[in-house]
């Protein structure tokens, strides 16, 4: 059996030094795990982000003569607490050295946009009230008991522990 969880999401990337760069100005936590000039981690409330060179970790997955498209069937996606935070989020992305790939619009589940990191990937930034927040689990125990899949509720305990809760 295959656990149903993602612990690690490792990017690609052209320039190491520059994609550490934005990520360390989006402000996200460096994780003393990164080895100068191989591989550098973020910590994020989910999951950690690593950044590898891109023929390397081609090389490391063994997928012989790797291509880059416009796009590689996947997003990556920050969940905010409020839907003001999509617009901000993505500001700031901007601002670190992403580009827009779509403007933050109001959706039947909230609000999202999409923003670019230097390397193409593509991040979307939404606030999607199906999906609470680790923060606002955090707040409010009946959001705690909320379950989007309606069999069960994720409380965050830590970076390291999860418990499962029957929904209501």
């Amino acid at each position: 059996m295959v656990p149903a969880r993602l612990g690690l999401v490792t990017l690609g990337v052209a320039d190491l030094d520059r994609s550490i760069g934005f990520y360390r100005a989006l402000g996200w936590e460096e994780c003393s795990s990164s080895i100068d000039g191989v591989i550098h981690w973020f910590r994020t409330a989910d999951t950690n982000i690593g950044l590898f060179p891109y023929e390397e970790l081609a090389e490391d997955a063994a997928i012989a003569s790797p291509t880059r498209g416009s796009f590689g069937g996947i997003t990556l996606a920050i969940n905010v607490e409020q839907p003001g935070d999509v617009d901000a989020a993505i500001a700031a992305a901007v601002e670190a050295g992403g580009s827009v790939l779509k403007p933050a619009t109001d959706a039947t589940f909230g609000r999202s946009g999409y923003f670019a990191d230097p390397d193409g990937y593509p991040w979307e930034v939404a606030f999607n009230r199906d999906f609470p927040t680790h923060r606002s689990v955090l707040r409010s125990t009946s959001e705690a008991k909320y379950s989007p899949c309606g069999k069960c509720s994720a409380v965050w305990l830590g970076v390291s522990s999860i418990r499962a809760l029957p929904a209501d």
